[in-house]
Parts: structure tokens; C-alpha cells; sequence
């Protein structure tokens, strides 16, 4: 009895995923937990992901203290003009201060006519 060449394949086939059963069985890769198994195949992109996140983590950090040092320097300048801001403010105070000391006394005014007299006498004697 002769086998025909469809049936001989057949049983080629079986006999094949046989030998791949008994090689599995003796590998036992499903014996690991799947989540292992999971791991295993995510490790490479995870390590990859990992140093592409580290990387990105320490160039934000080095802009992050590159913004700190100009916020800090801009908080110093900031400083610096507010105190100067506060002098002049002082300065204008005082100024006022005796101004009204001055004006009240009214002795701003009375140079104010005094001036104003000797202009005229200066008209004045410029005409004859």
C-alpha cells in the first residue's frame, strides 16, 4: 500500500509540530509567569524608553537652573531698583518738607517779589 503524496504530507506535517511539542516541552518557556514572560519581551524598549527619559530628565533639570539663575538675578535687579526707587521717594519727601517750611514762612514769596522788584528797577533804569 502506497501513500499518496497528500497524505505523506499530512503526516509529514504532524510529525513536524510533534518534534516542535517536545522541544517546547523541554525548553519549557511557558513554565515562566506571564508576567515575566511580558517583561522579557518589553525589557529592550523599557531600557530604551528609561535612558530617553533620563536624558530628557537632565536637560529640563540644566534649563530648569538656567530660568532659576536668571529669575535670581532679575529678583536682585528688581531689588536694586525698588531700594533706589525708595531713596529718590525719601529724597522728594525732605524736598517737599522744607518746601513747605519755606513757603509757609512765606519767605519764598517775599524773594519771589524781591526779584521781581528788581527786575523792574532794572527796566526801569534801562528806559532813561
Amino acid at each position: 500500500m502506497s501513500l499518496s503524496p497528500s497524505v505523506y504530507f499530512k503526516y509529514w506535517r504532524i510529525e513536524q509540530v510533534n518534534l516542535i511539542v517536545g522541544a517546547l516541552r523541554l525548553n519549557r518557556p511557558h513554565t515562566l509567569p506571564p508576567e515575566r514572560l511580558f517583561l522579557a519581551h518589553l525589557a529592550p524598549y523599557l531600557t530604551q524608553t528609561e535612558t530617553e527619559l533620563e536624558g530628557e530628565l537632565k536637560r529640563l533639570q540644566s534649563e530648569n537652573e538656567e530660568l532659576s539663575d536668571g529669575i535670581q538675578s532679575q529678583q536682585e535687579e528688581m531689588e536694586q531698583v525698588v531700594g533706589g526707587l525708595e531713596a529718590f521717594l525719601a529724597d522728594m519727601e525732605r524736598a517737599n518738607e522744607i518746601m513747605s517750611n519755606e513757603v509757609e514762612g512765606n519767605s519764598v514769596k517775599k524773594e519771589i517779589a524781591d526779584i521781581e522788584q528788581d527786575f523792574r528797577a532794572a527796566g526801569r533804569e534801562a528806559k532813561l
